[in-house]
This record gives structure tokens, sequence and C-alpha cells, in this order.
């Protein structure tokens, strides 16, 4: 038997059932306050294993000596701390990434100009800077003075858990999930620049995916009766606002492409619509078809060029005017794109047709959520209403 240093080989032999075995057993000495020994069957690969270790054993030496009194305390106290849920090389990495990274250290809001500054340069669309200015602001304000380099999966999570709507009420899981998608993108900027190690949003936790389990609701539409309501209090009351609403529920674009839309881009004779890639979601152009009652409210009004929707805030406060006159109290989201996506699809009882209309690369939005949400019979009567005869 060897003593605490000494590594030593030595052929031993076992009994087991009545047979006799012969082996090599390496006595690599004590580790860790331990004996480490392992056996082999022939002596060629004890030899070797024993000379790897002793190796290895010298080179830990050496470097044992080149360590302090204080360097050899502060490490043993380390491993105390850690046990057995990390090395201490391990440990010492994550410090490394997580106080001084290659890149530097930054502040939160120091990487959030930054990505400001590249995400202009890179042409997103003044409405995508916007988003980003209000969602990163709140994440900037959050942890204001923190470097970014420090924060931690749970640090983003229990944020955007606690955050809340301006009157109290907490954010919906659709809403959390659209603040995490935008600081992941911040975090794999700073990963680029190498400011971050990791992003700390990639990896799976439990609470990304029960927000990924929540049930999303259904899309809010409105009655055929409501429709009829609003575009008649239009007619009457603000004839000036009728087109862009008309659009709206007839044709399905959304609120941000219908507020860029120019007379120009309609064209009653070959009863098309076209939304450009200047003003259209995802920069590619879209067909929509001019239905029979779409044309005859837009041909009142129609005009060469020009913007169809009054300009800024002048729209929303409009239809909110009419609104109220037509006493529909309750607004929901996008209700008059899911209006047209209900009643077209109840229609045509046609996926594919819809979703070019709508500009959707697949189906599974229209199969998942408006699927059967409106009797045919009312689809027939949304796509009757037209304006009322003038004598």
């Amino acid at each position: 038997m060897s003593n605490g240093n000494i590594i030593t080989v030595r052929q031993r032999q076992t009994t087991v059932k009545s047979k006799r075995y012969k082996y090599w057993l390496v006595d690599c000495g004590l580790v860790d306050g331990k004996r480490l020994t392992k056996q082999f069957r022939h002596q060629s690969k004890a030899e070797a294993y024993a000379a790897k270790v002793r190796i290895q054993k010298r080179r830990l030496g050496e470097m044992a000596f080149r360590l302090s009194d204080q360097e050899r305390e502060d490490a043993t106290k380390a491993l105390a701390v850690l046990r057995e849920r990390a090395t201490l090389e391990k440990a010492a990495q994550f410090y490394i990434n997580h106080t001084d990274p290659k890149g530097g250290k930054r502040t939160i809001a120091e990487v959030v100009a930054e990505y400001r500054k590249r995400a202009v340069a890179d042409g997103l669309r003044p409405r995508t800077i916007r988003d980003l200015d209000v969602r990163l602001g709140r994440f900037q304000s959050a942890f204001s003075g923190r470097m970014i380099c420090a924060l931690t999966r749970l640090d983003l999570e229990k944020w955007v858990q606690d955050m809340r709507h301006a009157d109290g009420s907490p954010l919906s899981p659709i809403s959390k999930r659209n603040y995490l998608v935008v600081v992941s993108g911040l975090f794999n900027y700073a990963m680029e620049q190498e400011y971050v190690h990791e992003n700390p949003l990639t990896r799976k936790s439990h609470f990304r995916r029960r927000l990924m389990r929540q049930d999303q609701s259904m899309p809010g539409i409105l009655t055929v009766a409501q429709v009829e309501k609003l575009l008649r209090m239009a007619d009457e009351f603000d004839k000036e606002i009728v087109p862009a609403i008309a659009i709206g529920f007839f044709a399905g674009l959304r609120t941000n492409e219908l507020c860029q839309l120019d007379w120009s881009h309609v064209n009653l004779e070959a009863k098309l619509i076209t939304v450009p890639p200047s003003i259209a979601k995802r920069r590619s152009v879209r067909h929509v078809d001019v239905s029979d009652n779409l044309s005859a409210w837009l041909k009142p009004h129609y005009r060469s060029n020009g913007l169809i929707a009054p300009k800024g805030t002048a729209w929303r406060y409009n239809l909110d005017k009419i609104r109220r006159l037509a006493e529909i109290k309750d607004w929901p989201t996008n209700a008059m794109r899911h209006s047209f996506a209900s009643y077209h699809l109840a229609l045509h009882q046609n996926q594919n047709i819809t979703a070019l209309q709508l500009g959707h690369r697949d189906t599974d939005l229209l199969y998942n959520h408006y699927r059967n949400l409106v009797p045919r019979s009312d689809a027939e009567k949304y796509w009757a209403i037209m304006p009322s005869l003038r004598v």
C-alpha cells in the first residue's frame, strides 16, 4: 500500500465463485482525503494510467507551490462553498463572463442606445422604432444603472411577470411574450458585441413554457348590425372617414397599412387594392380584392391620389366619435381586420383564399382562430351591406 503521495502498481488476485482472478491495482494515493484506486486486467494499461496520474499530480503540485498561503486558503473556502454544485474552474469562468466580458462592461442604457442606433441605420420603420423605444424604455428604467452582463434569466422573468398597465392590471401572456422577444433581440445584439457571454432568454424555463401554454383569446369582431350602423353614422356625420372604415371592414387592411394607404393604390375598375411593400407589414406587395359592396362605398369618395384615412390622431379621434354615435361601447383589438377575416372565411369557406387576402403565409392562424366563428347566413348579410340610395 502506498502512502498519501506515491503512486504504485501491484498485482493482486481475487476469488469470484470459487475461481481466482489476477488483476493489476493502481494505487493513486490520497485524493481529497480519500484513497483512489483503479483495477486493470493488463499490466500495460495499469502502467499507462499510473504514468498519466503521476504527470497530473506533478503539474497540480507545481501549480499548488506557486499559490500563496492566502490563495490556497481562498481556494479551499471556494470549494467548500461550491461543494458538488460546480467546479472552481466553472465558477471562475461564470464570474468572468458576468463581470468582465470580452467586449467590455456596458450599462443597459448604453447597449439600448447602441441597439436603437443600429435599428435606425438598418432602416426599421418608425413604428417599429417607437415600439422598441416603449418596451426597451421600460426595461432600461427597471434596471437603471445595471450592467447588462450581470442580468440573469430570473431577473428578466421576474421583471416581466411583475409588470403592470397604467391602471394596475397585469399584462396579458401575449404582451409578456412580446416584451421578452424585444429584450431577447437586445441580448442577441449584446452577444454580437461580446458584452454578454450568452442570451439568458434563449434557454427554456418553466415561466416561458407557461406563457406559451396560455390560451389565446378568440379574436373579437363586430356584429353585422354594428358594422352597418357604424358605416351609416359615418356616412351621415363624417363622410371623410367612410372610405377608411369601409376598407378596414371589407378589405381587412391593418390599421397601420390603412393610415398610409393612398388613393393611387385603389383601382376600382380592376376591383383591386394594392398594398405596396413600403407600407405592408412584411415589406412585400399584397393585392386585396374589392368586393361589390366595398366598391359601392368607395365610388362616391374616389380620388386619383391622396391619403384615404384622416392624418395623424384625427383618424382615431374621428373613429371614436362615430363609434359613440353608433353606440358601440366595446371595440375589440383589430376589430375591423378580425371582422373581415371571420366573415370572409365564413362566406367563401376557403382558408387559402382568405389567407391570401390577409397576407398570411399559411392558413394555421385562420384554422385555429376564425373557423366557424360566424355562421354563413351572417356572412351573406355582412357582404350585402350597401350605402343608402340617394335621391
